[in-house]
């Protein structure tokens, strides 16, 4: 019998606090660190950045906490994508945000919901923190 478990881990900090640059080479690092202790043949991350509706939805018999929006069913795509390899995949403006020299071009990918192809990348061996005047 075949088990898997899947997590969803929401990296949203605020700009004034943090720098978007650094908050997406957290979640990669992130993403990267769990990647390596899992150990699992079929360990895989989708890891997507951008903007989504984080709140209570629902009504008052069922009301739910939840993370909504075109970037977390991007994050889920580019997650299904990688588990064959099991590998970590980013979305262009992941990958942008944390600094493109750290990260290797990957083929495009169809995904369902998504009209175009989906470029992505590949985090280099460990995604590295920039100072402050780089």
């Amino acid at each position: 019998m075949s088990k898997s478990c899947l997590q969803a881990r929401i990296f949203i900090l605020p700009e004034k606090q943090h720098r978007p640059q650094d908050n997406a080479r957290r979640a990669v690092r992130a993403a990267q660190e769990l990647h390596l202790r899992m150990a699992m043949p079929a360990s895989a991350a989708g890891i997507a950045s951008g903007q989504v509706f984080c709140g209570p939805v629902g009504n008052m018999l069922r009301r739910e906490y939840t993370v909504i929006g075109t970037v977390i069913n991007l994050s889920a795509r580019l997650m299904q994508a990688a588990i064959p390899q099991g590998i970590l995949l980013c979305d262009d403006a992941t990958a942008q945000a944390a600094g493109r020299s750290d990260f290797q071009g990957h083929p495009p990918i169809l995904a369902k919901g998504f009209a175009e192809p989906l470029p992505c990348w590949l985090p280099g061996v460990t995604v590295r923190f920039r100072s402050e005047n780089s």
